[in-house]
């Protein structure tokens, strides 16, 4: 794993479907973000148990993936203790999916289909550690 260039925050990216992972890639990249892309749950696992510290500071975790869920590589994040408290965005298509995640173990939702300046917003507003986000499952919940 290459080490952490300065000032930049990296972002585990975590999706099952290789043409949005490339996509979120570009974006974040061009933003200026270090990209770890992991290609389904199971690359997102393999990664937390070969590594030794914490190698982002935001993860950005499809929920519904094959074979392992997101929902179970978060659980993982949330009992791993170099990664217990990195700042999580959720994304999914599917509402009922998103409201069975404890509100307590994200900081960011993003809903499917999505656009390119709504992953960007809550990428920045996350791993700047803004509150403003906390409505947004709120929101997701009561519609």
């Amino acid at each position: 794993m290459a080490p952490e260039c300065a000032g930049r925050t990296r972002v585990l990216v975590v999706d099952d479907d290789p043409d949005i992972l490339s996509v979120v890639q570009e974006v974040l990249t061009d933003a200026g973000y270090d990209v770890v892309p992991a290609v389904g749950g199971m690359a997102a696992k393999q990664l937390l148990a070969r590594s030794s510290d914490r190698f982002a500071e935001v993860v950005l975790l499809d929920l519904m993936m094959p074979f392992v869920p997101g929902i179970e590589v978060l659980r993982e994040l949330r009992e791993h203790p170099d990664w217990a408290d990195v700042p999580v965005i959720i994304m999914t298509a599917s509402r009922t999916r998103a409201e069975q995640v404890e509100r307590q173990d994200f900081q960011g939702f993003i809903a499917k289909p999505f656009d390119i300046d709504q992953i960007l917003f809550t990428v920045s507003e996350v791993a700047a550690g803004d509150a403003r986000l906390a409505p947004a499952f709120g929101s997701l919940a009561s519609s």
